[in-house]
């Protein structure tokens, strides 16, 4: 063979192995990229249960608290009208003394 055809086949002969040691080093590239997506994938899928997790909690602690205000308020209703009957026995009661004492009942 001539010195130009030899060089030829030398270049070839030597840039399979530099292709090979390229495509294995893209493909663990690859495999590397595609592992970082699978962990950054299940990251983002356990922060967005957690975010779902968190929103539930909120809701049902605004659902408890709109519960607990609701209560309030009833108990407020409740202890009003009480107050109210008392208020109105003690009015019963001052006019029952006045009519009294009007009789000349002893006090």
């Amino acid at each position: 063979m001539s010195e130009a055809g030899k060089n030829g086949s030398e270049k070839a002969a030597l840039s399979w192995p530099t292709v090979a040691l390229i495509l294995a080093s893209g493909g663990v590239n690859l495999l590397g990229t595609h592992t970082g997506n699978v962990q950054l994938g299940e990251e983002q899928r356990q922060g967005l249960r957690q975010l779902r997790e968190l929103h539930s909690e909120l809701d049902d602690f605004k659902r408890w608290q709109k519960m607990a205000g609701e209560n309030q308020e009833q108990i407020l209703k409740n202890d009003s009208r009480l107050l109210e009957e008392v208020h109105e026995i003690a009015v019963r009661l001052d006019r029952l003394k006045t009519q009294g004492q009007m009789r000349g009942m002893p006090q």
